[in-house]
């Protein structure tokens, strides 16, 4: 995902991410006073809302909803995952667009999203909430998708590279809905489809255990298409620090232990990457991506999911080479 970095109030223009526009749109150029208003207007409208939804109870109107969803809740999204889309051309998307941005705050980065333009590619996911690691807090977002392999390949970095390849946010406006395409007209890239490890690795061809142990147990020269297995969590535990890291890499253990003793096919590998809860860039001494392989988004039983969907980033310690397919 691509991040804007900005402490005090500066925008520091060496990492642009629309999670960042999102959250901090326009909170930048507003000064005190602007935000006595914001704040003002804020509290406004949430006694307006809770009065309404008292008043809604007490007559006993809930509204229910056609969608699927929850009683008195708006349907966040008319696409739904499955779906076609094509990405607008440019020129259509810059109309919708105030410096850059969705009224929303969504913004447009041009480097990694304007290779999308005019392509088709399917929804999959509607995104209806995502976590800001730096906040620790959940944040909704409405009429915003995330579309099979549009990932950003950090090209807008000024101040470095990141290996996340995080989804993108699309917003419906950027959109519009099209007849599925056939088999046949389907573009490789566009193809999608759960592929196990074992037939991943065999249509990449590429030789199984690959990479050798040192001395600590860690593996050295994995590489894209690498089959590995994740080592149990016991033995990722004894290599974690005691802030949890190992190589600069978090185990996350409610997101990653279930991942623990299976097998997997190396997507990439992640020589450095933006840490967004600690707004650094962190070079790893070995770290991977695994196909297949992301965070559930899973909050606890007090808030809701994220749909963000991220990859997962594992150690080289946390992995052995995947052994001999029969």
């Amino acid at each position: 995902m691509q991040w804007n970095r900005r402490k005090s109030g500066d925008i520091d223009d060496l990492v642009i991410c629309q999670v960042r526009d999102v959250i901090f749109a326009g909170r930048a150029r507003r000064d005190l006073g602007e935000r006595a208003l914001v704040l003002r207007n804020t509290v406004r409208r949430h006694a307006a809302w809770q009065f309404s939804k008292l008043r809604r109870r007490l007559r006993g109107r809930r509204t229910a909803r056609t969608t699927g969803g929850k009683a008195g809740s708006a349907p966040t999204s008319d696409l739904r995952a499955g779906d076609w889309v094509r990405v607008k051309n440019y020129e259509d998307i810059q109309r919708t667009l105030t410096d850059g941005k969705t009224p929303d705050g969504l913004a447009f980065i041009e480097a990694p999203m304007r290779p999308y333009c005019g392509r088709r590619l399917r929804v999959e996911k509607v995104l209806t909430h995502f976590y800001d690691e730096a906040a620790d807090r959940v944040w909704k977002k409405r009429h915003t998708v995330v579309l099979e392999g549009s990932t950003c390949d950090s090209s807008q970095l000024r101040g470095g590279h990141c290996d996340r390849a995080c989804l993108l946010f699309w917003n419906e406006q950027w959109l519009e809905r099209i007849v599925p395409p056939g088999n046949s007209e389907m573009p490789l890239e566009e193809k999608s489809g759960s592929a196990d490890a074992t037939s991943v690795w065999k249509e990449a061809g590429t030789a199984v255990g690959e990479g050798s142990l040192t001395g600590q147990g860690a593996l050295t020269g994995f590489r894209e298409g690498s089959l590995v297995r994740v080592r149990p969590v016991a033995q990722i535990e004894a290599t974690l620090g005691a802030d949890g890291l190992c190589g600069g890499v978090k185990f996350v253990p409610e997101h990653m232990s279930q991942y623990c003793g299976g097998l997997y096919v190396v997507s990439g590998v992640v020589r450095k990457f933006y840490d967004e809860r600690d707004d650094i860039f962190v070079a790893p001494k070995e770290a991977y991506k695994l196909r297949g392989v992301s965070c559930s988004g899973v909050q606890g039983p007090d808030r809701p999911s994220c749909d963000r969907g991220c990859s997962l980033i594992w150690d080289g310690h946390w992995l052995e080479p995947g052994g001999h397919l029969a």
